[in-house]
């Protein structure tokens, strides 16, 4: 039988790989919504910025 050390040393190191995981896919999106929000400013006329 596997002991309770190991257990919790295994779901530990999920819980950080996880972590790690939303850590990256959450960066990735805030960079992606920065890119659209720039490209969509990009075409916008000077008064739409000063609304």
């Amino acid at each position: 039988m596997v002991g309770w050390p190991k257990i919790l040393g295994g779901v530990l190191v999920l819980a950080a790989i996880t972590w790690v995981i939303v850590e990256i896919r959450e960066d990735g999106a805030r960079s992606a919504k920065t890119r659209l929000r720039d490209r969509t400013m990009i075409g916008q006329p000077r008064s739409f910025e000063a609304q």
